[in-house]
């Protein structure tokens, strides 16, 4: 049995929470904030990840260059408080 998807999966599943952590932690100020376009760039790779599932190195490639701007993203909003 090959462990290698199980491992890339939990990278991103694990990458995924620390970044909806970050998130939340950023979101606390009270005010509300806008998707930045880096954002939904992150956005748009990691749908597009989940839609080339079958061919799974362009897949999980997508997946985690859209985690990797998402996190780029939120330091970069933290940096800015």
């Amino acid at each position: 049995m090959d462990k290698t998807p199980a491992a890339y999966l939990v990278l991103t599943l694990t990458i995924l929470f620390l970044g909806l952590y970050l998130w939340f932690r950023i979101r606390t100020g009270g005010r509300k904030s806008g998707l930045t376009p880096l954002a939904a760039i992150a956005f748009v790779l990691i749908i597009a990840g989940f839609f080339f599932g079958e061919q799974r190195n362009i897949g999980y490639g997508l997946m985690g260059a859209g985690l990797a701007l998402a996190i780029a993203d939120l330091l970069r909003k933290l940096r800015k408080k």
